[in-house]
């Protein structure tokens, strides 16, 4: 915190600066009285153009008449807002600060004028000897059941569903009508929906309990079932209530999963045998195990930017990550459980303030990492250019096929375009921080034989 006084034909500032977390600078700046009551008198100038003053003509009333007629405070409103403006620029100038949003500002005192300015500021970026790290690659190694459980899902996806004569069981399908709901609530009545009967502890139907009443119910039974949904349902209408259903079935279902023998292996792809369809999946679960092993390095990498060196989150950008954190957790609450947001809060009984300050922690290694990633691309001088995003949109276009005219032009619009480049950029970063990961360390003596020949030379 520090002190300092500037200038500005005779009148100065009297600035105390404050440095605060999150790359803010605090700034109290107190103007003196001539300074305020110079302001003071332009804002009359300015009032007293506007304002009728019983017993003198418009813009002729003294000053103190026309501070008594519209009051003190109006007075002041008027000639603090130019003068926040021009004390805020003056006091950054005079700190040689570089602000990255707008600042919060308040009065703090009247008498005399004094302003508090929170303002965040470029943030401090040192990535260290990043160079030097290393990371070793983890073995990329095939479970065979693996293998076995990716082949059970090739033969459930070219599995039937038979009719059979006898009561349901857990795992049969069932083809039928239901109708009710909550008395003086929410009803529903459809006909011929498919309902599985899986495993009571992997998921329910319409409501807890409901699967375990549906077994034994054979075609042409009509069974009424009832359930009662717990107090902290994630769906505030039904939390806490209890409904009642009548299901007519008409079918009964098993699954006949075929054989795995090379008539699976031709369904499933037009594999020539079940030993090609092998071969494929063992090279999906190569490649995918190799993506895991390089995303695994790469985080290492990123962690070992961050904690090794200095990275500041302005706190600015922390309150946009926040922004952008509520809004993708509305789309997950909307597309994973059809609920707002309100109804996620009313039901945990929380602020959106709460919400945002439990997320907050989040936000700011968000922004941190995306720093360092930044500064790391800028270091190594990593770029895109147009002609990678038009090779990368005209690729795009050609694997979705279609309307290829319509797509390029869909692609091409400014903010589209922004998108690939940036994907385009988080690719090369990470390649070049797996490249510095995985290369091979300097050994102290070949540094040395290598310092011995280019002095020889």
């Amino acid at each position: 915190m520090f002190w300092v006084q500037v200038f500005d034909e005779g009148i100065s500032l009297n600035i105390t600066t404050q440095v605060a977390p999150d790359s803010q600078v605090i700034l109290t700046v107190a103007v003196d009285q001539e300074r305020m009551e110079k302001a003071l008198d332009r804002a009359y100038r300015q009032i007293v153009k506007r304002v009728n003053v019983p017993g003198f003509r418009r813009g002729k009333a003294p000053r103190a008449v026309l501070e008594r007629h519209v009051g003190r405070g109006t007075l002041l409103r008027e000639a603090l807002e130019p003068l926040l403006d021009d004390v805020y620029r003056e006091a950054v100038e005079a700190e040689d600060l570089h602000p990255i949003s707008s600042p919060e500002a308040e009065l703090v005192e009247v008498d005399p004028p004094t302003f508090r300015f929170t303002v965040s500021v470029r943030p401090t970026i040192a990535l260290g000897d990043y160079e030097s790290l290393r990371f070793a690659m983890p073995e990329v190694v095939i479970d065979e059941t693996e293998m076995d459980a990716t082949l059970e899902r090739v033969r459930e996806s070219q599995s039937t569903w038979e009719p059979v004569d006898r009561p349901a069981q857990i795992g049969d399908q069932l083809l039928v009508d239901m109708a009710g709901g909550i008395a003086d609530g929410l009803q529903i009545d459809r006909e011929n929906d498919v309902v599985m009967l899986a495993d009571p502890a992997e998921g329910l139907i319409l409501g807890p309990g409901i699967i375990e009443q549906l077994v034994g119910v054979q075609a042409g039974e009509t069974r009424h079932v009832t359930t009662h949904y717990p107090a902290d349902s994630s769906d505030a209408e039904l939390a806490g209530q209890t409904a009642e259903f009548d299901i007519t079935v008409h079918t009964v279902s098993e699954q006949h999963m075929p054989p795995l023998d090379d008539d699976l292996a031709v369904a499933a792809g037009d594999f020539a045998d079940l030993a090609a369809l092998r071969d494929h999946i063992r090279q999906i679960l190569i490649d995918n195990a190799e993506q895991r092993a390089q995303r695994q390095v790469r985080d290492q990498m990123i962690n070992a930017l961050m904690a090794e060196g200095t990275v500041e989150a302005p706190a600015a950008l922390i309150e946009t990550e926040l922004d952008e954190m509520m809004h993708e957790f509305q789309d997950l609450l909307r597309q994973q459980q059809g609920i707002t947001l309100e109804q996620y809060l009313t039901q945990f009984n929380q602020t959106q303030d709460e919400l945002r300050a439990e997320m907050r922690n989040a936000a700011r290694e968000r922004v941190r990492r995306a720093l360092a990633l930044g500064e790391f691309a800028r270091l190594q001088e990593l770029d895109t250019t147009d002609a990678e995003v038009d090779a990368e949109i005209e690729r795009v276009v050609q694997n979705i096929g279609g309307d290829t005219d319509r797509m390029r032009a869909a692609l091409n619009t400014p903010e589209r375009r922004a998108q690939v480049e940036n994907q385009l950029m988080a690719a090369k970063i990470d390649e070049r921080l797996l490249a510095i990961a995985t290369q091979p360390a300097v050994e102290p003596a070949a540094a040395e034989d290598d310092d011995t020949v280019r002095e020889q030379s």
